[in-house]
């Protein structure tokens, strides 16, 4: 997810709203895997390491939807992305643990054909349905 710079405000100042009320969870029925993830957080006192679940809820409740670029399907690379969870040693990774996962490259070159969509593109919910929003 990257919002752009004005929607990433108000998303902050909402946060921050919401935040001053001690009652308010961000649960979202239709996401309900990232739901029980942040539920398991909670129990840990782990829940302030996951604002995506905020910004989940944020977007639902606006109605919004991200854009997702299908990059290996338009340049013939299965190991180019926009943006890469390098997994540094941090918050959610130790310097201890392998990392097992493909490394992907980020793209070198741009072709409009990444940001030329059909009329009406597919909607996929959180489980991965196909939907029907009326905000296109």
């Amino acid at each position: 997810m990257s919002p752009n710079p004005n929607e990433w405000r108000q998303f902050q100042d909402w946060f921050e709203r919401k935040l001053a009320d001690p009652k308010f969870r961000p649960y979202v029925k239709r996401a309900a895997l990232q739901t029980l993830w942040y539920k398991i957080f909670e129990k840990q006192g782990r829940q302030d390491t996951m604002w995506t679940m905020w910004y989940i809820y944020y977007t639902c409740e606006r109605k919004q939807i991200c854009g997702y670029a299908n990059l290996p399907a338009y340049s013939n690379q299965n190991d180019t992305s926009l943006a890469s969870n390098r997994r540094e040693p941090g918050l959610h990774y130790d310097k201890n643990m392998q990392r097992s996962y493909k490394e992907l490259k980020l793209l070198t070159s741009w072709s409009e054909t990444y940001v030329q969509f059909p009329d009406k593109p597919p909607i996929f919910d959180f489980n991965g349905e196909i939907v029907e929003l009326n905000i296109i």
